[in-house]
């Protein structure tokens, strides 16, 4: 998994055991330290490992949306190489012989369901070739082409590798929750998240805003919060997706705004939005509740901190999982849904995607090794 802050690829070799399906029975799958003697599916997370993106081709990356055809398949082959080139020094190290797939994302370029594509950067054929096994990627598409988002994959993963919470926060590039109503599940995209604070602590030359301190030190500009706040989006009724151009959009829209304010001032800003419109997520109620929360933005130490106190108000409680987990959820996740499609089983939940009925999706290359029939 490369998420859109390009900050690298992920890569997870998980053990996975999925049964059978046996008549009037439901699987169920749980994160190791909470495994019950009867669970029907288990899984662990044998190795991981993060291969940050050579600066040449993470600047291309950010420039596919600008690339005409002839640049954007030269993009593409350099990605899905490096990629390859990355598998096959993770298989070498940890010695990985016959796995039964490769699941792999890609790079977003285009999200754009009301016109029933989304276009994840990859050439997997190539890829399979390379590294000689069977590769799955191309994952959204047929939830798209069912009436759905797209999106949000992670509530396959919330619901059943990671069970026992009401609201499952992931603060990456876009923040995004799924929710568990009983055994009814919706999840959706909330606002931009790590794009938006990367992209301001950049223009003062930091790749990132480090714990938040900076945004810790300055103070919130209530023009720029109003109108951030007032976007339709964030009024928008589930199922819901943001492509990455929300982003884009935003920071031309309030370019003025943000060339007359400081950078701990915008930085402080845009984390009081965020908060914002995640507590806007969460039911009030007279119970108390637990939030799962993972994603680079969990590092974030004045995102967390703030987030916390407007949430114990609301009576969640924050739980950030292990380090391991917080860095490669989503390549977990990535991986549970190939197993999935190998085995044809649905990888996307229509509650929260807006599906007719629930997808297997992920287009499945075979080597030219493989044997067909």
């Amino acid at each position: 998994m490369s998420g859109s802050s390009l900050d690298g690829l992920d890569i997870a070799l998980l053990d996975l055991v999925i049964p059978a399906d046996k008549p009037g029975t439901r699987a169920t799958i749980t994160e190791p330290s909470l495994r019950q003697p009867d669970s029907r599916i288990v899984w662990n997370l044998i190795a991981a490992t993060k291969v940050d993106l050579p600066e040449e081709l993470k600047q291309s990356l950010k420039k596919t949306i600008h690339q005409v055809p002839s640049e954007l398949i030269k993009t593409e082959q350099a990605f899905s190489i490096f990629v390859s080139e990355a598998l096959m020094v993770f298989k070498d190290q940890y010695q990985v012989t016959n796995p039964s797939a490769v699941g792999i994302h890609g790079h977003t370029i285009i999200h754009s369901p009301e016109h029933c594509r989304s276009w994840q950067l990859l050439n997997g054929a190539l890829v399979a070739e390379r590294i000689n096994e069977t590769v799955i990627s191309d994952f959204r598409m047929q939830d798209i082409c069912m009436g759905g988002q797209g999106t949000p994959m992670a509530v396959i993963a919330d619901r059943d590798l990671f069970p026992g919470y009401k609201y499952y926060l992931n603060l990456g590039g876009i923040a995004n929750v799924s929710i568990r109503n009983n055994d009814e599940w919706t999840a959706y995209d909330i606002c931009p998240c790590n794009q938006l604070l990367d992209h301001i602590a950049q223009q003062v030359g930091q790749d990132y805003d480090m714990g938040g301190k900076l945004a810790a030190s300055g103070k919130p500009i209530k023009a720029l919060l109003e109108k951030l706040n007032s976007n339709p989006f964030l009024q928008k009724a589930p199922p819901k997706s943001l492509d990455n151009g929300y982003s884009r959009t935003i920071i031309a829209e309030n370019s003025a705004l943000f060339n007359e304010h400081s950078t701990p001032d915008i930085l402080r800003t845009l984390v009081d939005y965020i908060v914002h419109n995640i507590a806007a997520q969460v039911a009030v109620g007279d119970e108390s509740v637990s939030m799962f929360v993972t994603g680079g933005g969990t590092f974030n130490s004045f995102l967390i901190e703030q987030l916390n106190e407007k949430l114990k108000k609301q009576f969640v409680s924050l739980h950030v999982p292990e380090e391991n987990i917080i860095h490669y959820k989503e390549a977990i996740l990535i991986a549970y849904a190939a197993q999935l499609r190998i085995l044809n089983k649905p990888n996307f939940i229509p509650t929260a995607t807006g599906a007719s009925a629930a997808a297997s999706g992920g287009s499945i290359f075979f080597p030219s090794s493989h044997t067909h029939g």
